[in-house]
């Protein structure tokens, strides 16, 4: 009952009191995800075109950047012709990437957690963070959430309700409930089934690791209650063993999800639950090689983003420092959108063996712990060029063989020269956020 008031009535009444247009553009997103790809691409060109002239007019960053540049863009491809923008261009020279269009009371601040120690601010106007609302909302439906429907969130540090705006949205509107990822134990994880219970959420939404070490608690607990009908999994990588535990455990696909501060969703599983479709009405998605040539489908290559929606803090050829492989043809769901293979890391996720060639540091972790028996969790951190400290959460196989067999594999990799030191945690440890990471370059941040 609540959830059909919350969709049909309380949704809509917000939307009316903001003046939002959040259901106005997830209705258009309803409607596009079907077109085409030819139909899909003209928007996208349309959108580039004003976009590009937009900052170029208005933004002093870029009104430099492409001062001597042809700017006439008549095909995806003509971005190429534009310089790539990095996230020290954007954190040095803030001020120019905001357009003259927008007074800042106007507009909206954010900042990104800075997992590499290194914070960015971002500003967005109203529009284009309802916008990023409503292309959030589209695939939450394609993984069974829709508005209204109770969630629990898996999460670090939940946001308190501080007001009565914020009860009105949470007891009407978001409906979430949380497990703090920040104190997740024996102890938590059974309250959180008994309010499971109580509250019988259909959809579980979360930090991918967080919702994996959900799992493997209510596996070693045996609980058998906690079937949501959805499992969104985002901000972080959702690496193949902990997916494959996650299902097995809670009896249900998980939808796998990728964006960022900067620009919002960038890509999401549709229902079919194999590859990400990018969310190609509000970005460009590019997939390049290390030279700046396009990759082929297949190829390990860098993540790069050009927001078509935020005028007030235009990003192009943003990027993203997270690398992935792309794909070829169409979804079998029937969606026009282009799809992503699967997300592999972060730039600075990447280690390095002593002659310099790197390693795909998050891959490896994922690969070891599926091939290494009695191996819970893993974390990489590379502290000197010559020295790989290895922190591990032994699981209920796990033998002193476990270990030797970590060990021989990691030197296979990098080589005699590289000084392996593992040791053995009760847990990982989190980024303020309640992220995990996996591989810490520490030479390459340096």
């Amino acid at each position: 009952m609540m959830e059909a008031l919350s969709k049909h009535v309380f949704y809509p009444l917000w939307d009316i009191r903001e003046r939002a247009d959040r259901l106005a553009e997830l209705k258009r997103l309803e409607k596009s995800q079907y077109w085409s790809p030819e139909r899909l691409r003209e928007l996208q060109i349309n959108r580039l075109q004003s976009i590009v002239q937009h900052a170029f007019k208005s933004c002093p960053f870029y009104a430099n950047f492409y001062r001597d540049l042809n700017l006439r863009i008549e095909d995806i491809a003509d971005l190429r012709k534009l310089p790539l923008v990095s996230k020290s261009d954007v954190r040095e020279g803030l001020n120019d990437f905001l357009s003259k269009s927008f007074g800042k009371e106007t507009i909206y601040e954010s900042r990104t957690g800075g997992s590499t120690g290194r914070a960015l601010t971002l500003y967005f106007d109203k529009r284009c963070q309802e916008h990023r609302n409503a292309a959030a909302m589209r695939s939450d439906r394609w993984a069974g959430r829709d508005l209204g429907t109770k969630t629990a969130g898996i999460w670090g540090n939940p946001p308190r309700t501080a007001g009565f705006k914020d009860w009105v949205r949470s007891s009407f509107l978001n409906r979430l409930v949380y497990l703090d990822t920040m104190a997740i134990n024996e102890q938590s994880v059974c309250n959180f089934v008994s309010m499971w219970k109580r509250q019988r959420p259909k959809v579980i939404f979360g930090h991918s690791h967080s919702i994996y070490m959900l799992a493997r608690y209510l596996e070693n607990l045996g609980v058998e209650e906690v079937r949501p009908v959805g499992i969104i999994a985002t901000s972080m990588m959702l690496l193949d063993h902990e997916r494959s535990v996650i299902e097995q455990v809670m009896g249900c696909k998980v939808s796998n999800r990728y964006g960022c501060e900067e620009v919002g969703l960038i890509s999401a599983e549709c229902p079919e639950h194999r590859k990400m479709h990018v969310n190609s009405e509000h970005v460009i998605v590019e997939l390049l090689r290390r030279d700046g040539q396009p990759a082929l489908p297949g190829e390990e290559a860098e993540v790069v983003v050009t927001d078509l929606i935020n005028y007030t803090m235009p990003l192009i050829r943003y990027r993203v420092e997270d690398m992935a492989v792309g794909v070829e043809g169409v979804c079998d769901c029937g969606r026009g959108l282009p799809m992503i293979d699967k997300i592999i890391g972060r730039v600075a996720d990447f280690l390095q063996k002593a002659d310099g060639t790197l390693v795909a540091g998050v891959s490896l972790v994922e690969r070891t712990l599926t091939d290494i028996k009695g191996l819970d969790q893993m974390q990489l951190i590379q502290e000197l060029r010559d020295e790989l400290q290895v922190n591990i959460v032994p699981g209920r196989l796990y033998t002193p063989q476990s270990k030797v067999l970590l060990h021989d594999e990691l030197k296979r990799v990098f080589g005699d020269v590289m000084r392996i030191q593992i040791n053995e945690l009760s847990s990982l440890p989190q980024e303020k956020t309640g992220k995990y990471r996996f591989s810490i370059n520490k030479v390459m941040q340096s």
